[in-house]
């Protein structure tokens, strides 16, 4: 996983019929870039899709740079705080969800022997 600096993990639990608006304490950005030197012998075989997703309550988006035998790879979150209805707590869940899903990314290397 080319995401070692800064993985998002956490997704609020689900509830059934939330009685509260969602309060989001803080805004801020996170930008994390890691650069990978590919050893020689060694090819990339897999390489995912940049991934940019986008709601109400942020931006996330990653890059994959291959430029030689370097990959670079760039994260970005963007959180916004405010006061969301309740009805948009699932809206919430989705948005980390596929954080997550993307922050458990795969980059696949394979031997030329």
């Amino acid at each position: 996983m080319p995401n070692l600096l800064n993985k998002e993990t956490y997704v609020p639990s689900e509830v059934e019929q939330r009685k509260t608006d969602v309060k989001l304490r803080i805004t801020y950005q996170d930008t994390d870039s890691i650069q990978y030197i590919i050893p020689e012998g060694y090819n990339l075989e897999y390489k995912p899709d940049d991934v940019e997703i986008s709601s109400e309550f942020g931006k996330y988006n990653v890059r994959y740079e291959l430029n030689g035998n370097k990959l670079l790879y760039i994260r970005t979150i963007e959180m916004k705080k405010g006061i969301f209805p309740k009805e948009k707590y699932n809206d919430l869940i989705d948005f980390k969800k596929k954080i997550v899903r993307a922050d458990q990314t795969k980059v696949v290397f394979v031997s030329e022997t």
